[in-house]
């Protein structure tokens, strides 16, 4: 597949008062190893009052902004997205990622190997923790034991989490 036949892709990323991450975010998306000129990306704001549109149309002005004037949360926020998106396919991404440069294509490729793609109906990527904002120190042990949540759903999942700290792994400082 050329570039001229890549299809263009929506990307949606909600946002609230997330100023300080969506430098990443942007960075890394126009950092993909993908036609920019396939690639709409739309941030739907709720509300902010952190500066984050101020930001975006200054610093990114290729990114398509949807101000709202309440905050409709994360699904009410993907679905006015989902109303201007114009690609043949959407991916949607928090304002806190940082995506690797084959993330789209990787995923793209999933549905352009199927014979018959029409039975896709989403494709997911691996998510990792980015470093500096929520490093998650696990202990666990490998005996299948119930864990979180509510006992009367619980299942066996493998792994029991005792604890989970918040904070910068190196200086061991919590928020």
């Amino acid at each position: 597949m050329t570039q001229d036949d890549d299809p263009l892709i929506s990307i949606i990323t909600v946002n609230f008062n997330g100023k300080k991450f969506l430098g990443n975010l942007f960075n890394s998306i126009f950092d993909l190893n993908y036609s920019p000129k396939k690639i709409q990306i739309i941030m739907v704001d709720n509300n902010s009052t952190d500066g984050s549109v101020e930001f975006v149309k200054k610093e990114f002005p290729q990114v398509e902004i949807i101000a709202l004037k309440e905050n409709k949360g994360y699904a009410g926020g993907n679905n006015e997205g989902f109303s201007r998106s114009k690609g043949k396919y959407i991916a949607l991404t928090n304002n806190d990622c940082v995506v690797e440069k084959d993330w789209l294509a990787e995923m793209l490729s999933i549905f352009m190997q199927s014979t018959d793609n029409s039975k896709i109906g989403v494709v997911g990527p691996k998510v990792v923790f980015y470093y500096p904002y929520l490093p998650i120190q696990l202990i666990a042990n490998s005996k299948n034991q119930k864990v979180m949540g509510d006992s009367r759903k619980s299942r066996r999942l493998g792994v029991q989490i005792y604890d989970v700290k918040t904070g910068n792994a190196e200086n061991n400082n919590n928020y």
